[in-house]
C-alpha cells in the first residue's frame, strides 16, 4: 500500500468524477486508483459527498478569492470585466477537473454543503453584477438589465467544458479576449443611446433640453 495525502485524495477524486460522474464512481474505486484501502479512506472522510464538497468548495473559492482581489482594485470597469472571464475560463483550463465537477455535480450535494456552496457562487455573481454596474456608470456600457446580463456572461463561461480542448488552436486566454470584445460590442454606450437619453430629458423637462 502507498502512502498518500489529501490533496491527493482530493485531485484523483475529481479526476474520477469528472471521468465517470460522481454518481458512478464509488469509495471503493477512489481508493484503488490510490492504491490504498477502503478503510484508510475513512481515516479522511465520512461520505463521497464529503469529497465532492471539498472539491467544489476547492473550485469555488479559488475563483471567489481572486475575484474579490479584482473588485477591490482601481481598474476601470472593463478592465475588470476582462479579468473576471480570463479568470474564469482559467479555472478550467488550470483547475480543470475541480472546476468540471464543481459545475456539473454541485447540485449532488446534501442541501446543508449545496447552500454553503451556492451561496460562494452569489458572492461571485453579485462582483461580476457590481462590475457590469460601474462599467454603466463609467460611461462605457449603457443602460442594461445587469442581472441577465451577468448570467449571459456567466452562462458562455460555464459551457467552456463542453467544447474547449487544452491541445486545441486557442487558449484561454484567447478565448477570454474574444468573449470580452463579444460583451463589450453589444454593451457598449451607442451615439442613439446619448440621443434617446436626450429626447427623454426634453420630455420630462415640457420640450426643452435640461442643462
Amino acid at each position: 500500500m502507498t502512502k498518500t495525502s489529501w490533496p491527493e485524495i482530493l485531485k484523483k477524486s475529481a479526476e474520477l468524477f469528472s471521468r465517470k460522474g460522481y454518481g458512478a464512481t464509488t469509495l471503493e474505486d477512489i481508493a484503488r486508483e490510490l492504491g490504498i484501502t477502503k478503510p484508510t479512506l475513512y481515516h479522511y472522510i465520512e461520505t463521497k459527498s464529503d469529497l465532492l464538497y471539498c472539491i467544489c468548495d476547492q473550485a469555488v473559492s479559488r475563483l471567489l478569492d481572486r475575484a474579490r482581489e479584482i473588485q477591490a482594485s482601481d481598474m476601470e470597469a472593463e478592465e475588470k470585466l476582462g479579468e473576471l472571464i480570463r479568470l474564469h475560463l482559467s479555472l478550467f483550463s488550470e483547475y480543470g477537473d475541480f472546476a468540471s465537477v464543481f459545475f456539473a455535480e454541485e447540485k449532488e450535494l446534501p442541501e446543508r454543503q449545496r447552500a454553503r456552496i451556492r451561496s460562494l457562487s452569489r458572492e461571485y455573481e453579485r462582483i461580476l453584477r457590481a462590475t457590469l454596474r460601474q462599467a454603466v456608470e463609467e460611461g462605457v456600457f449603457r443602460e442594461m438589465d445587469v442581472p441577465m446580463t451577468a448570467r449571459i456572461i456567466s452562462g458562455m463561461c460555464n459551457w467552456l467544458p463542453a467544447w474547449y480542448k487544452r491541445s486545441g488552436p486557442l487558449s484561454t486566454d484567447e478565448i477570454a479576449s474574444m468573449f470580452l470584445e463579444f460583451v463589450v460590442r453589444a454593451c457598449e454606450r451607442r451615439p442613439e443611446d446619448e440621443a434617446g437619453g436626450k429626447d427623454k430629458q426634453r420630455t420630462k423637462s415640457g420640450g426643452r433640453e435640461r442643462r
